[in-house]
């Protein structure tokens, strides 16, 4: 009668033990997106989509969720911000570049063993389908970097400093050499800013420039070593990066390059810049510290000072795209595949301000990351001067009022207990008020008043006027803000009532400014109210006998 009951105790016992063997299986197999540690102590979380897989060469972010990466034998896409990647079958036996304009459309640069030059894919179905777009009518090269501006225009660049270009999606590419190639010389990285307006680099510290869409090329600057990556934020502004911790900026299209102290000694092989102040640029101390092979270093000051970030992983890290000033991704080595929403670090980051300019009093919702849940002793700063009215205050979002003293262009800070934020651009306008306007009257009826000048101070761009009494609000039209004191617009009383208006400016953002009674409207009697009428009255007897008119020529017609 025991052994049933044992035999039970036992089976219990044997199911208990292997639901725990499996438990521990499960939690050593499953992918490792990153520890609360991790993400707190450096932002930047590991993503591994094929552990102990082939290294990952470059990368293209899309947005927050969606980016692909290639390298050796693989192509690799995710579209829930990393949290899965999907494998994608490629043409090519390795890849050297990819670049995507959207989640449809990208581009992969790579090759096949058994052939001697590179070829193109492209994909216009997410990655479903990869075409391959042969170059070779065009140069026959190893292409290594590819920029693709919309479907249609997109550079690339390789060996023998080839640079080719197609407007037509990939299908056909011509050849923009701006020299005689050279096989040992390579352009290894290109950027391009609009459909006229590119630059590219090379490994014998080699810039060039075109802004006609490449049928000219100049070189700008040769470095003492090799460039490997290029980005360039607009026509005027753009970063390089090289051996030895190389960093050269322009902000003037070119014409110079300064070199700026990256604070590290090792081969920076990508660079991804936001706007002009904010970048990454990612690199490998392999050959020189074994035991601290990757590098990354951010710059929100435009490149004065470049902070080194914690990646928390070893491996080489070989390129960098980032979606906005919280937001990149990193590739590297045996598959590496790193994210930060958090800026990569635990400082306070700016991804938007709005509206971007105002004066005193003007509420500014500022959004971003690592503000902290609670104000505490934290503080946004205009310029020098620290705003002191704060509507509300969030980890993600902060909304401040534009304080007294601040004056003109100025970057806006956000500091916590962590540091300050990068900065974002800022135009604090004079306080708005509403002095005088001219004219100051017209007659009751009137269908248009063409206001010469609304003056005052703290206008802004899209200002809006309106005219108030009472209950009556009348809105401007063809309002335009000549300058900060000065608005032209225009306003009709037609069967409006007569007496004093009040002048009300608004400002993008809300703040408004109002001028009691600056308005007089007097009152439609004499000749003047039966001339309005009298015009209104023929206006409509007119269109009335033009129509009598047309109808009477239809009815000859239809009598015929």
């Amino acid at each position: 009668m025991q052994r049933p009951t044992i035999f039970r105790y036992l089976l219990l016992l044997l199911s208990i033990s292997a639901l725990l063997f499996f438990s521990f299986a499960i939690s050593i197999a499953a992918p490792v997106e990153g520890s609360a540690s991790s993400s707190a102590d450096s932002g930047w979380i590991e993503q591994t989509p094929d552990p102990g897989g082939e290294d990952l060469i470059s990368l293209s972010a899309v947005d927050a969720d969606t980016a692909w990466a290639v390298g050796n034998n693989s192509i690799w896409k995710t579209s829930d911000g990393g949290a899965t990647w999907t494998p994608q079958v490629s043409k090519n036996s390795y890849n050297w570049s990819v670049c995507a304009v959207n989640a449809s459309h990208a581009w992969a640069m790579g090759g096949i063993d058994d052939v001697m030059y590179d070829n193109v894919e492209k994909t216009a179905d997410g990655g479903l389908n990869w075409v391959r777009q042969d170059t070779r009518l065009a140069a026959r090269a190893y292409i290594v970097d590819i920029a693709a501006l919309d479907v249609n225009t997109i550079w690339a660049v390789g060996s023998g400093e080839t640079i080719i270009r197609t407007n037509n999606g990939g299908w056909t590419w011509a050849l923009q050499n701006y020299i005689t190639p050279i096989m040992d010389e390579w352009l290894e990285g290109i950027s391009a800013v609009d459909g006229s307006t590119a630059w590219a680099v090379g490994n014998y510290g080699t810039i060039l420039k075109t802004t006609d869409a490449g049928t000219t090329w100049t070189e700008q600057d040769t470095g003492p070593n090799g460039f490997s990556g290029v980005a360039a934020v607009d026509a005027q502004t753009a970063w390089v990066v090289g051996l030895w911790g190389t960093i050269l900026k322009t902000t003037d299209g070119g014409a110079t390059w300064f070199p700026q102290d990256s604070g590290v000694e090792v081969a920076l092989s990508g660079i991804s810049a936001v706007d002009a102040n904010t970048a990454w640029a990612v690199g490998t101390w392999e050959r020189t510290h074994p035991d601290e092979m990757s590098v990354i270093i951010k710059t929100t000051d435009g490149g004065a000072t470049w902070v080194p970030q914690d990646s928390t992983i070893a491996a080489p890290l070989y390129d960098i795209c980032a979606v906005n000033a919280t937001t990149a991704w990193a590739v590297g080595k045996d598959g590496t595949i790193l994210k930060t929403t958090g800026g990569g670090d635990i400082l306070p980051d700016i991804v938007s301000i709005s509206p971007v300019a105002g004066g005193e009093g003007t509420e500014a919702t500022i959004t971003g990351c690592d503000f902290c849940d609670t104000q505490g002793t934290s503080y946004v700063s205009f310029g020098s001067t620290q705003a002191t009215a704060y509507t509300s205050w969030s980890d993600t979002e902060i909304v401040v009022e534009v304080p007294a003293g601040a004056a003109g262009n100025v970057p806006v800070t956000v500091t916590t207990a962590e540091g300050t934020s990068n900065p974002a651009d800022f135009t604090a306008c004079a306080p708005l008020t509403v002095t005088s306007i001219t004219p100051d009257q017209a007659v009751q009826n009137a269908i248009t008043v063409q206001i010469t000048d609304l003056a005052g101070t703290g206008f802004m761009p899209g200002a809006a006027v309106r005219f108030e009494q009472g209950d009556v609000v009348l809105a401007a039209y063809d309002v335009k803000v000549v300058s900060g004191e000065s608005i032209t617009c225009k306003i009709g009383f037609f069967l409006q009532p007569a007496g004093a208006w009040d002048v009300v400016v608004v400002n993008p953002g809300g703040a408004e400014a109002r001028l009691p009674g600056a308005f007089t409207v007097t009152s439609a009697c004499g000749s003047g109210s039966g001339a309005a009428l009298l015009m209104l009255g023929l206006t409509l007897g007119l269109l009335s006998l033009a129509g009598s008119s047309r109808l009477r020529r239809k009815r000859r017609r239809r009598d015929t």
